[in-house]
């Protein structure tokens, strides 16, 4: 019974370093560092996927900007942005079950589509400018159009389809160049005066397939391997905590509330992205 309970102790430990293998690469962390010092490290990063997964599921969106702005600071972008896309796509399968029916999918489809056209002509266009002065316009850009929202201006009906299939262009272009994928999105959907439900529901189904695509693309690219999705999945528990939590937060306030949180998180969004290329571009 000793040797069942050791082997037991033993395996769980050997897991456990498995799955907090990657953080071994971190600033500050390597093999002989504490259990003390890899326990505080894990407490903030699940600490920031709680509170980026609360603003997640009070605007609907917002989940990169708060998490990959916050632990970019700290670890290296290649350890931030898989773990990033992994928790998305997992998350987002839980999505697709609970919101298929709510999501716009002849509208979605329509933006993913144009997506893919548009995403290569952000490549090239990533690739002549250099990446700090376009990331800095189209956080501009991004700021005006939560101005423009903040001031009132709605369409006075659904998009056609020439700009939805318009509105995908864009995401694609700005996928391609900046890896933001989602704002013209919410614009067109806080400007169309889309019913808040169905509005959130049709943003996560597109997460959840542009996180799908990312993390493919990454997998092919060497850039994620079980290790990292284990990580992300240990962290998964902490993310829905916090979506729930701003889910619930979002159903005590006033429906007339979603535009303007959703407006001012849309705007942090587009400050965050000039602030952070500024400062690149200082340094």
């Amino acid at each position: 019974m000793e040797t069942f309970f050791n082997t037991i102790v033993t395996s769980l430990a050997t897991a456990t370093d498995w799955v907090l293998a990657p953080l071994r690469s971190l600033p500050g962390l390597s093999p002989e560092s504490t259990a003390s010092q890899f326990a505080v490290t894990l407490v903030f990063i699940a600490a920031i996927i709680f509170l980026a997964a609360l603003v997640r599921g009070l605007a609907g969106f917002g989940f990169p900007l708060v998490a990959v702005s916050v632990l970019a600071l700290f670890y290296p972008p290649a350890f931030v942005v898989p773990l990033i896309v992994i928790l998305q796509a997992s998350f987002g399968l839980i999505d697709l079950t609970r919101i298929h029916r709510q999501a716009d999918w002849p509208l979605l489809s329509k933006i993913v589509l144009g997506s893919v056209i548009g995403t290569p002509f952000g490549v090239v266009i990533l690739l002549v400018v250099p990446e700090t002065y376009l990331r800095m316009i189209i956080g501009l850009l991004i700021m005006l159009a939560s101005y423009i929202l903040l001031r009132g201006f709605t369409l006075r009906s659904r998009p056609s389809t020439p700009a939805q299939f318009g509105t995908g262009i864009v995401c694609g272009f700005m996928h391609g160049a900046a890896a933001m994928s989602g704002p013209p999105a919410v614009f067109m959907l806080l400007a169309s005066q889309t019913d808040p439900l169905r509005a959130r529901a049709t943003l996560f189904a597109l997460y959840a397939l542009v996180a799908w695509v990312a993390i493919i693309s990454m997998r092919l690219a060497g850039a994620i391997d079980l290790r990292n999705v284990a990580l992300g999945l240990a962290l998964l528990p902490l993310m829905f905590a916090g979506f729930e939590t701003g889910k619930e937060l979002y159903h005590r306030l006033h429906p007339k509330l979603f535009r303007p949180i959703a407006t001012l998180v849309l705007m942090a969004t587009g400050f965050v992205l000039f602030v952070k290329s500024l400062i690149a571009g200082i340094l």
